[in-house]
Order: C-alpha cells, then structure tokens, then sequence
C-alpha cells in the first residue's frame, strides 16, 4: 500500500528504519528485530541504502534487505527502499526501480545521496527534486527527506526552504525528516509548509538509541541542545543508564508531539528493536495502538 493511503486509513502509527546488515551477527539481529516490532503492527518499514563504495553493491545490499524483510513480515506489508541518485543515468535508476517493483514496493524514498561529489554524466542526476520528477512516471509513491533545521550544506534556512519547495513541488508524495530533538524545530516547520499551502504528509524522524547520538548529529547537522548533550556525557561509560535516560526522554518527545497534533513518526532504530518496544511500553501502547 501506498504510505499517504496508510496515513490517510489510520488516526496515528509508526515507522522504522533499518539498515542493510553486512555480516551473519547482523543479519540474524536484525531478524529477531523485525520479529519482535512486527508484534506492534509499524505503518512500514524503511530500508536505507549503504554507505559502500558503489552504487550497485549499495542498490544490491538494499534488495537483498528488504526480501529478508519480506520474508519475515506479512503477505501485505509494506516496504521503502531508499534510492541515492547522484551520479546515476535515468537508465539506470529505471534498472534499479524494476528490481524493487518485482519486490512488490509501491513506495520510495528518493534521495540525493550524502557521497554527492564526482563528476556526474550527461543526463545524470545531481539534486532529489530531478529524481522525484523522474519517478513520477511510475506507479510508485515518492517520499523526501526534509530538514527542519535545514541541510548541513545549505548556506542559510531560505535557501533550505526553497530546496524543500523544490522537491515538494517536483510532485513529493510525502515526507519524513531528519531527526531532532527540539520539538519546535518540527513544529515551526509544519506550520511554515501550511502557510506555503503545503498539505503532503510530514512523519518526524526519532532516534530511539542515543550511543552513537553525537556522532550521528555531526553528521546530519542535527543540534544537540545543551542539557541533553550534559545528560549524554553524565552516561558515557554507563550504557545501561544511558539508555534508560534514552527510552524516558524519547518518550516524552513523542508525547509532546502527539499532543500537539503529530500522529506518525519514523524511528530509526539502527536495526535494535528493545528500544522501540520499551518506549512503546512507557506510552502505553500509543505507538501501535
């Protein structure tokens, strides 16, 4: 199923994000992780692509994740691979995309690409907004990436906004954005889309393991307000308060949002499922349902 149809069919629910795993350990985590949030009947799954030196292998190691998904979810679940499009020709984008239509996906994430440098051919894709015009002459449901607090490589907010337009008006389906931990950063982003008319689905994206939160922030460009970031370095070497600290602040952050009119959110799990059960747990159910 289509996600904005999902959206629409359903008064609130959740997503998750995994990543492709690259060795047996992995693999099998990420197994007994799927078999467990199933029991909480997510939305969908999102299915990033890897990091890995090309751009088949990386396409390749994204298909192998989502038949294992497949094969481990019901008949009718739905799944979104993530496309990375810099560098790639529409001829082989469209290779890529009849791959995960034989999987049976009507939803992709369609993405630039974070290793965005190299010279691109004649044709190719440098920027999402091409990519989205482009998948639109397929059956698929197109979703983006958006930045409430704008792209680490953008030089002002403006500039951000009118990126996001861009892609929006390039025919997005829907949204899911980077994560943040400042729920006004989503909120004032919400309401600037509504005064632009926008009206597309915008699901936040939550990070429900905070062990790796610094280094995944330098990353994305993503702040770490000030009282958090002391929290973080109080648990440093304590793994197990660390993460008890994380469950009870990501709870409370989804609850926020809820009661302010938020009803979807995209976990990125980082392919660990008790977080997401326990944060479940603390809101009692509101996740599911």
């Amino acid at each position: 199923m289509k996600i904005p149809q999902i959206i629409a069919q359903s008064d609130h629910g959740f997503s998750v994000e995994f990543f492709p795993p690259k060795s047996e350990a992995a693999q099998q985590s990420l197994a007994k992780s799927v078999e467990v949030i199933n029991s909480l009947n997510p939305s969908f799954y999102s299915i990033t692509e890897t990091g890995v030196s090309t751009t088949e292998e990386s396409k390749t190691l994204t298909a192998d994740t989502l038949k294992t998904v497949a094969g481990l979810c019901p008949d009718d679940f739905t799944l979104m691979p993530h496309f990375t499009c810099y560098g790639l020709t529409p001829p082989q984008v469209d290779k890529a995309v009849e791959v995960y239509n034989r999987l049976g996906t009507d939803n992709i994430l369609a993405l630039r690409g974070d290793n965005s440098t190299g010279d691109v051919p004649e044709g190719g894709f440098s920027h999402a907004d091409a990519l989205v015009s482009h998948l639109n002459s397929t059956a698929y449901s197109v979703g983006i990436a958006v930045y409430p607090e704008s792209h680490p490589e953008s030089l002002t907010i403006v500039q951000d906004r009118q990126d996001t337009l861009k892609k929006i008006s390039a025919g997005a389906d829907f949204a899911i954005t980077q994560l943040f931990f400042d729920n006004r950063f989503h909120l004032d982003f919400r309401e600037w889309l509504t005064s632009e008319g926008i009206n597309i689905p915008i699901i936040p994206g939550i990070l429900t393991d905070f062990g790796k939160l610094v280094k995944f922030c330098h990353l994305c460009g993503s702040s770490i307000p000030r009282p958090l970031f002391s929290e973080i370095a109080k648990w440093e070497t304590k793994p197990e308060e660390l993460n008890r600290f994380t469950i009870d602040f990501v709870a409370a952050q989804i609850k926020d949002l809820y009661d302010n009119g938020v009803k979807f959110f995209h976990l990125y799990s980082l392919n660990k499922w008790d977080n997401i059960a326990k944060i479940n747990d603390k809101l009692n159910g509101l996740l599911s349902g």
